[in-house]
């Protein structure tokens, strides 16, 4: 009876110490966070980090997370975000997706959606104006309903590209005529192709549009979301106190819309 108890006192300790160990790597598992080429706030070069990418390793560090940014097609990490293999994303509202990821109710930051074509397309004042024009989707990124609905109506599929910087090329070589994108952005692409007079970027803001940190409902790693986005809430207006978002405002343009570059 006293060796079965000893026995008995053996097997708990070694649960105990086999659950504390799964526990503290359950703990100290690195997050996975979604890394779109999408300049300038993200980027897949980690020697050019990007204004989000650089304010969530902040936030982050800040709470004493682990972490790495997996390098991923815009339509691939929404994809994984919803099956759970990233477990972080940043992500424009949509119904949609509120299915598959949970959102902070505060934005990260804010961006002005607009149009850029070839110089004779340039004159664009309303979404309207874009309904004869040949319209470049780019796979994964989320349009307005509006876009969408005066897009190529007739022929949506016609006009796609894998990335940004292949649908500027089309619409140079007057394979398509216009697409859109956020300002910054498309000034990063506009300065990465040398600022060739051949694009535009029309003076008309389509929209404003807020970017969320998002979790995924599957990931194993962030059990309490609402907990998490409390912490980064609490480091956001850390870095805010502290001139640490307008340092990154600067350093990455954010605070210019200089469209004549």
């Amino acid at each position: 009876m006293v060796a079965f108890r000893i026995l008995l006192m053996r097997l708990t300790i070694i649960l105990f110490c086999a659950l504390s160990a799964f526990l503290n790597i359950a703990h100290t598992k690195p997050l996975l966070i979604n890394s779109p080429d999408w300049r300038p706030y993200f980027t897949y070069d980690d020697t050019a980090t990007g204004y989000a990418k650089e304010l969530l390793r902040y936030l982050l560090e800040d709470n004493g997370y682990t972490y790495r940014f997996v390098p991923l097609p815009i339509k691939r990490g929404n994809q994984y975000i919803k099956t759970g293999k990233l477990d972080v994303s940043i992500l424009s509202y949509r119904p949609e997706r509120a299915q598959f990821v949970s959102y902070a109710d505060f934005p990260l930051f804010t961006v002005s959606l607009r149009f850029i074509s070839r110089p004779e397309h340039a004159n664009i004042s309303h979404v309207n104006d874009i309904s004869p024009l040949r319209f470049e989707f780019v796979r994964g990124v989320s349009y307005t309903q509006e876009i969408r609905e005066k897009a190529n109506a007739l022929e949506r599929d016609v006009y796609t590209s894998v990335t940004l910087e292949h649908a500027l090329k089309k619409i140079m070589a007057n394979r398509s005529d216009i697409t859109a994108a956020s300002t910054h952005t498309l000034i990063s692409e506009l300065k990465a192709l040398g600022y060739p007079k051949a694009l535009s970027i029309g003076a008309y803001v389509v929209q404003e549009k807020a970017y969320y940190i998002t979790v995924s409902k599957r990931s194993e790693t962030i059990t309490d979301p609402t907990a998490f986005f409390n912490k980064m809430q609490r480091s956001l207006n850390k870095a805010r106190q502290t001139g640490l978002i307008d340092q990154l405002s600067t350093e990455y343009q954010l605070n210019l819309d200089d469209l004549s570059h």
